[in-house]
């Protein structure tokens, strides 16, 4: 969901100005590095719960190699190749500090539980633009909360909002029992929320002519409507487009199922080659310098 404020162009032109955060470290995590520096948790007003008894103790250099792949997505094989997976964190450590690599810092209070699909959504959708600085660079910096529920504007309806230049919320129903919300959704609805913080900080980057002007300014407008993508992206306009169906690049059916009665009335259709090429032009090869 994205949520447009009146003061838009006050935005773009102030740089989408952030509260202060803490530098996480980016390199990978030692043996000991199995929680959160307290003092960096605090200085962001971080708390994250329910990791107790989960953490199991890392001695070896191989296997403190492999938690660090593990949480960029990667399995080490028999043979010392990496093989792509589902990001797995062993502690909130690695955690926070692969969400930093990606330029999401997240403050408040977050269940170790629900934060590992906010890392797995931004993994996978890093995986498909070249990388996790390429997606903070994307992306600018953006805070992440976890509320209750939405309260501005009509955040309370959806699962999730992002909001220009403060940051995205994710609230309860996202990580409710319904059974129609699978873990492929869940992060398929984060990647959907970061493709609207990319809108935000190109469409910046655009004014400011750093990179070349995209026309129109936001690269949402810039992609064409095409297929039954969902309810939301044809209901949503053009701005609930483009982040559908980035969550259709990077996920695909798996997003939300292709089938009537479950997510959608009507068949879902996947993006065409030319919406590819225009999403992969500008997530992959426009350049930021």
């Amino acid at each position: 969901m994205r949520m447009n404020l009146t003061n838009i162009w006050l935005s773009i032109l102030t740089g989408f100005f952030l509260p202060t955060f803490a530098t996480f470290a980016q390199a990978p995590l030692s043996c000991s590095d199995q929680s959160l520096n307290p003092e960096m948790a605090r200085a962001i007003g971080l708390t994250i719960t329910g990791f107790e008894g989960l953490i199991t103790e890392c001695k070896s250099e191989g296997c403190c190699r492999a938690r660090n792949n593990a949480a960029h997505g990667y399995a080490t094989g028999d043979f010392n190749e990496l093989t792509r997976i589902t990001a797995q964190f062993y502690d909130p450590a690695i955690l926070v500090a692969v969400l930093g690599e990606a330029g999401l810092y997240p403050t408040g209070l977050w269940s170790f539980h629900d934060l590992q699909y906010i890392g797995q959504g931004a993994v996978d959708l890093a995986e498909k633009v070249g990388g996790l600085a390429r997606l903070k660079a994307l992306m600018g910096r953006q805070r992440i909360t976890r509320k209750s529920k939405g309260y501005l504007w009509k955040c309370p309806q959806f699962a999730a909002c992002t909001f220009i230049g403060l940051g995205i919320e994710f609230y309860d129903e996202l990580f409710s029992d319904n059974p129609l919300i699978t873990d492929d959704f869940i992060r398929g609805t984060v990647v959907h929320e970061i493709a609207h913080a990319i809108d935000f900080n190109l469409a910046r980057l655009s004014y400011l002519s750093k990179p070349a002007r995209i026309n129109p300014i936001f690269p949402s407008s810039a992609l064409p409507r095409g297929p039954y993508l969902s309810e939301y992206a044809i209901t949503g306009g053009f701005q609930e487009y483009w982040p559908e169906a980035v969550s259709d690049w990077v996920y695909g059916i798996k997003y939300k199922p292709n089938a009537k009665g479950t997510y959608e009335t009507k068949v879902r259709e996947p993006i065409t080659p030319q919406q590819r090429a225009i999403i992969e032009n500008i997530l992959i090869d426009l350049p930021l310098d």
